[in-house]
């Protein structure tokens, strides 16, 4: 299941995220931000009518592509969703037994410029232990492949990331406790994405892909 979408966006169109870092604030509050981590003076009485104008034009590109070359260079995935998964199956050692293998890691770079957010997965698939979300042996995912994005041009994460059956309701399932560990794991990667395009709902997926 998906989340709403906030643009349309080619895949063709999205390059793997580079390594860079955020911009840093200048120490003159005066001067404008152009770009990265360029700052030039301010353009007004520097500038003709014309070209401020023109400025203010372009602007929303320059901070469209601001907010996409924006790399998040200390959120380390890797250790972050060890840490999960330990939690995670610590929690079920007194929800009862689960098997670790069952748990999907997320799929490419949390600085990828555009996020799939699935619902949970499902245990149709072709690499059923230790696998990961971007798997075109899946339903879901490979129409989501399909259509052009992978984990080379794309962020995967799933809301909840054990695997289950195909018809499996979380909220009537899981403990109060999972679902709060799942929902603060889901936080913790939203809350170091930097700005991204989202994907569309399930329901939408027709049309949209």
């Amino acid at each position: 299941m998906f989340s709403s979408p906030a643009a349309s966006v080619s895949p063709s169109s999205i390059s793997p995220p580079a390594t860079s870092t955020a911009p840093t604030a200048p120490l003159l509050p005066s001067t404008y931000h152009f770009f990265g981590d360029l700052y030039l003076p301010e353009p007004a009485g520097m500038l003709s009518d014309t070209r401020l104008r023109r400025l203010e034009e372009l602007r929303p590109i320059l901070d469209l592509f601001d907010s996409l070359v924006f790399q998040n260079a200390d959120f380390d995935l890797v250790t972050k969703w060890k840490d999960f998964k330990a939690a995670e199956c610590s929690l079920w050692t007194r929800e009862g037994t689960r098997d670790p293998r069952l748990l999907v890691r997320p799929s490419g770079s949390i600085n990828a410029p555009v996020a799939i957010h699935l619902h949970y997965p499902s245990r149709k698939t072709s690499y059923l232990y230790n696998g990961e979300i971007a798997d075109p042996s899946s339903g879901c995912p490979n129409r989501v492949i399909n259509a052009g994005f992978n984990s080379q041009n794309s962020f995967w994460w799933n809301t909840h990331p054990w695997r289950e059956d195909s018809v499996f309701d979380p909220d009537k399932s899981y403990s109060a406790t999972i679902l709060k560990s799942h929902h603060r794991w889901q936080d913790l990667l939203r809350s170091n994405m930097p700005p991204k395009l989202k994907s569309a709902s399930e329901n939408q997926i027709n049309d949209t892909f």
